[in-house]
Parts: structure tokens; sequence; C-alpha cells
């Protein structure tokens, strides 16, 4: 089934590259081009989105109505929305470590603070309760792999090289010990010696200093 638009017509007519538009209303460049060519049926809010960028209805804008704006509103390019976009690089556990699942070309929408604060953040997917006293499951962290992991920071730490997971770190000597903040007594601390030859490599891809589901947001 394809989904009829103005979106092409009405971006070349603002000068806009794809990139540019799909920047602007927080969207992958794939996502906007399965819109633009009727792929994909528009959501509510990009709609409202693209409606407000072009200062056009909806009606017009998904090819029911032939008139652009009836309110005689002046056509114009409004300014840049607050906010940022940061990829979202795969699924994580919060439970036992599982190799992470990549995702291809798929973005997450952040305050727009992010992009001076955290300019290399990223998004990970969660899978699993181990930390369903922070987030949920289907819930997506942003971490920083710039920020250092420090005693007590939640982090997406790497066990065995491929095997991700998020959780609270704690530090004793050689000891790195991950630990589970989760309603559910299975969740257990796993404690690895750094040391031990036989212990599991651990490396940290980053500290955890945002998460989002629906419309709840917390940073830590």
């Amino acid at each position: 089934m394809k989904y009829p638009n103005r979106i092409k017509e009405l971006r070349k007519r603002a000068n806009l590259s794809q990139r540019k538009l799909a920047d602007e209303i927080g969207v992958s460049e794939s996502a906007l081009q399965n819109y633009e060519y009727g792929e994909r049926d528009l959501p509510g809010d990009i709609i409202i989105r693209l409606c407000e960028m072009f200062n056009c209805t909806a009606d017009y804008l998904i090819c029911v109505d032939s008139e652009k704006n009836p309110s005689g509103l002046v056509d114009v390019i409004k300014p840049s929305y607050s906010y940022h976009v940061v990829p979202i690089v795969g699924d994580v556990a919060a439970g036992d470590p599982c190799e992470a699942i990549e995702l291809i070309d798929d973005v997450l929408t952040v305050p727009e603070a992010f992009r001076e604060t955290h300019p290399d953040a990223r998004a990970l997917r969660i899978r699993g309760e181990s930390m369903n006293k922070l987030f949920q499951a289907d819930s997506f962290v942003i971490f920083d792999p710039e920020l250092e992991v420090r005693d007590g920071d939640i982090a997406v730490v790497y066990v065995n090289g491929d095997d991700a997971t998020v959780k609270r770190v704690y530090f004793a000597g050689d000891t790195v010990v991950l630990h589970p903040e989760s309603t559910m007594e299975e969740h257990l601390d796993r404690a690895i010696n750094t040391k031990d030859p036989s212990s599991p490599p651990v490396t940290f891809a980053g500290r955890v200093f945002w998460a989002t589901w629906g419309d709840n947001d917390v940073r830590f």
C-alpha cells in the first residue's frame, strides 16, 4: 500500500536536502526517504512537525486537500526545533550479558543540550529486568563513551568481548562488581577479578547518563 504525500515537493520548494530535513524533524534519512516514497505511513507526531516546518495543513501534506494553507499564513520555514538526535547502536541486556544486536540506521530524539554536552552520545534499547528499579524493558539508555566510569556509576559493560550489559558498577581493588537494581531476586551481583587470567575481560563502552521511555526521562 502506498501513502501519498507532498513531502518531497515541499522539501524541494524549501531547498532542503533529505539529510537536513531528516535532522530537523528528528528521524533518520532512510526513514524520511520511506515517507517521501509513500512506503511507510506517517506517524502523527511527524505529520505535526512537517506541517509546522512547511506551514501547511495535514490534509494538504497527505494530499487530501489541494489548498496548502486556507488560513492565509505566510509561507515560511520555521527555525530548528529544540531537540537533537543520537544513533541507536543496538539492544543491550539488563539481565545476563548477551551479544548486542546491531540496529541499522535508527535514531533517538534527545534534548538539544546533548549536542554540545555529549556530542558522542549513543543510545541502546534495554532488554531484561535486572535494572527495572531504574528503567523498564524496551526503554532507551543514552551513554557517553567519553565519560569516565566511576565507582557507583551505571555503565554499558562488555564482558568477554562482545557480551553487553547495563549495570551499576562498583570497584573493589582489582575486582569489578556488576550490580543489578531489580525487584526480581534471581538477579545477583557478579564479581569479576580483573587480575585473574581465567576471568573474562571487562571493558566499558561508556557511562549511562540518561534513560527514556514513554513520557519518562531520567538523568543519572
